[in-house]
This record gives C-alpha cells, structure tokens and sequence, in this order.
C-alpha cells in the first residue's frame, strides 16, 4: 500500500472504506445531508490517476472520482469542465472549484487526504461548500461507475 492510499484509508470521513474498493462509493456533505455522488470510483493505480476523466465526453450526474492523496489537479486535455473539491483526513472541504474549465491547474492544497472530481453544477446543486464535512461509505444506495 503507498503512502498515498495509507493517508486516505486513515481519514476519519472514510467509513468502512478500503482503498481496494474500485467503485460504488457513496459520497454525502454530512453538513446538510445532501448526496455529493452516488458512483464514485477511486484512482488508486498510476495509470488511473495520469488518465484521470482525460479522453471522456462528460460525466454523468452523481458520478465522481476520487484520487487520494492528490493535493493538486490540472484540467489539460479535458473535453468539458468540472467541480472539484479537496477534503482533509477529517473530512472538512479545504478548497471547492466551481467549472473549473479544461487546460487550468489548482492551486496547491499542502493538508488533502484526497481530491473528488465531479460533473459542473455539482457543489451547487448540493449546496456543497468549504467548511462542509463529507463522509465516504460503501452500500446503501451507492451505484457501479460507467
């Protein structure tokens, strides 16, 4: 297991969360109840985390990805823009970007345990902001990533 994934599996938002798990993670801002994604896969293996969303056309309302360990994101090659927060070992949203569009970086978020990525107009409809707490959990209504 890689330092990476050792912070992520520590964080007090994962509930019954093994890195191992590829998909059907449930996110949910535990600040006002709301669903964040309901298919979320986690990019765990190099390959995953270069390629990230590179190359699809879009990603589906209640899809996410989550890349652990990842203090910093960029947008290069992207076909569409998209919503991403970075989230603590405590589960508290340390930074939210609304759109971010194709070809940006992030600023640099040095106390992330992880990244979640997500479909624009996410953080909006969910009322999803910095201060929030999140929690990760498996089962319940979670669904398969496409």
């Amino acid at each position: 297991m890689s330092k990476k994934e050792k912070i992520f599996e520590k964080s007090s938002c994962v509930d019954d969360v093994k890195v191992s798990i590829r998909d059907a993670l449930l996110v949910e801002n535990i600040s006002n109840g709301e669903i964040i994604a309901r298919k979320t896969r986690i990019a765990t293996k190099t390959k995953e985390r270069m390629r990230g969303l590179i190359g699809r056309e879009s990603l589906a309302g209640g899809e996410a990805m989550l890349f652990p360990g990842c203090s910093q994101i960029h947008t290069f090659f992207m076909r569409f823009p998209i919503d991403v927060i970075f989230v603590g070992k405590d589960g508290l949203i340390l930074k939210s970007y609304r759109e971010l569009a194709p070809w940006r970086v992030t600023t640099i978020s040095t106390q992330s345990a992880f990244a979640l990525e997500m479909p624009p107009g996410t953080l909006q409809s969910s009322r999803t902001n910095e201060g929030d707490s999140i929690r990760l959990r498996t089962g319940g209504n979670a669904q398969g990533f496409r």
